[in-house]
């Protein structure tokens, strides 16, 4: 088996390995083996990198928080069987031990693991069941075939020597007390690399706390137990979120900040980095509620009143381009459009319309010196026949009408009411010309 320092120099894998298409068959492939790395002396368990890492190895029993996918070998497009990073509602990486042959399931993930440096990406292949699920699988989650071949995409995320003091983690048999204390150490840790500016090895020690307190093991407390552990957890979701701010995961921030506010629906420091969260992505509408909600617990907090007054001049801004976006792009008909009383519509710059029929003087200048709406010039034209009088003055009122229901609808509608109306009134005009010459005659 390989050490802790480093693979072996032996990277002979055998030319008949069943590893699906992944691993190279033909003679044209058969220098791409040199890629595959034997981690077990028997070939059962074969990695290849695909992104070197940075660092040491992890040592034997150390504490790893990975990403890994895991898939069926030889199944169609392959059966993935887990991906921590969809079953993770923030896509926080999974606790694993490395070098540990002697665990029941998965033996070699963890052998690989041994292998691997922190940021490095890997493929690793269990061609021995025996280093996966062995002979009879997985029926439970996650659901593995009896004697099945696997394939993991890995990455290590960040491993940490395990202290003299601890030894090799068993992590049902920790006890309570060891547990919180494990956590708030990790915790501390973080805030030193914090302070350095390493956020994302803060980060990594964020997550090694919290692994000690999973939902398996705070399931089990109620009481005063689960009130002490809660303390421990919040601080470290409000670490992990100031981290996620520095490094602009924002989205993994407000996660985190949403965590802590369901444990402590008051928290300060939760709303308030969940707010500016939220105003970096542009959710300005729940970034204030946030930061209102902080400033009433803490009206004299400096950071809260300077991301409030931040986010309100933000929502000044949208507002302001919306009102420009849509300044004048509505049709001319449509703007400023005055009622019968002439009441002024003041949302398009006090734009008074002045379109056909509408204004008073206009309506005074129709008026005047007619008739029941009908000009001189066309009392002339029927002078001297009633009917044609009354033909005149029923065309005249409908295009006084035809004025006044234009400036209601724009315009647009009554185009295609005008057109038929001008056929009919044309029809009528000619009726009205015959009866006129046979009257004369």
């Amino acid at each position: 088996m390989e050490g802790a320092d480093g693979p072996t120099d032996e990277k002979t894998v055998p030319v008949n390995a069943d590893a699906d298409l992944l691993i190279p068959k033909s003679d044209e492939a058969q220098s791409d083996a040199d890629n595959f790395i034997p981690v077990t002396s028997d070939g059962g368990v074969l990695k290849k990198v695909l992104a070197e890492g940075h660092g040491k190895h992890p040592a034997p029993f150390s504490r790893c928080l990975v990403h890994y996918i895991g898939r069926i070998m030889g199944a169609k497009e392959g059966d993935v069987f887990m991906d921590t990073r969809a079953e993770s509602q923030n896509q926080q990486p999974v606790f694993a031990v490395a070098g540990r042959e002697s665990q029941p399931k998965e033996a070699g993930l963890s052998l690989a693991l041994a292998t691997m440096r922190v940021g490095e990406k890997a493929i690793v292949y269990i061609q021995d069941p025996k280093y996966g699920f062995g002979e009879q699988g997985n029926f439970s989650f996650p659901a593995v075939p009896p004697n099945a071949k696997l394939i993991y995409e890995v990455e290590l995320v960040q491993w940490e020597e395990k202290p003299l003091d601890e030894g090799e983690d068993q992590e049902r048999g920790l006890l309570y007390e060891e547990r919180l204390e494990r956590a708030e150490r990790r915790r501390k840790q973080g805030n030193e690399l914090f302070a350095q500016g390493k956020h994302q090895e803060a980060l990594g020690k964020y997550s090694m706390s919290l692994s000690y307190l999973d939902e398996d093991f705070l399931m089990q407390l109620e009481g005063l137990y689960l009130d002490k552990a809660h303390e421990v957890k919040v601080p470290v979701h409000l670490n992990m979120a100031a981290c996620q701010l520095q490094i602009e995961d924002y989205h993994t921030a407000i996660y985190n900040c949403s965590e802590v506010l369901t444990l402590q629906p008051g928290n300060v420091k939760a709303l308030y980095r969940r707010g500016r969260a939220r105003h970096m992505l542009s959710q300005t509408e729940e970034a204030l509620k946030d930061l209102e909600d902080a400033l009433k617990r803490s009206p004299k907090d400096a950071a809260v009143l300077g991301e409030l007054s931040a986010v309100k001049a933000s929502i000044k801004k949208e507002r302001q381009a919306q009102a420009q976006l849509f300044r004048g792009k509505l049709p001319p008909a449509t703007l400023g459009v005055s009622t019968s009383n002439d009441v002024t519509d003041t949302s398009c710059d006090g734009v008074k319309d002045k379109g056909p029929g509408t204004s008073s003087k206009a309506r005074g200048e129709q008026q005047e010196g007619s008739s029941g709406g009908i000009l001189p010039k066309n009392k002339k034209r029927f002078a001297g026949d009633s009917n044609a009088w009354e033909q005149g003055k029923d065309e005249s009122i409908i295009n006084s009408s035809l004025g006044w229901l234009w400036s209601w609808t724009g315009g647009w509608v009554m185009s295609a009411f005008t057109l038929i109306l001008s056929v009919l009134v044309g029809r009528g005009n000619r009726s009205t010309i015959e009866h006129m010459r046979s009257t004369r005659t």
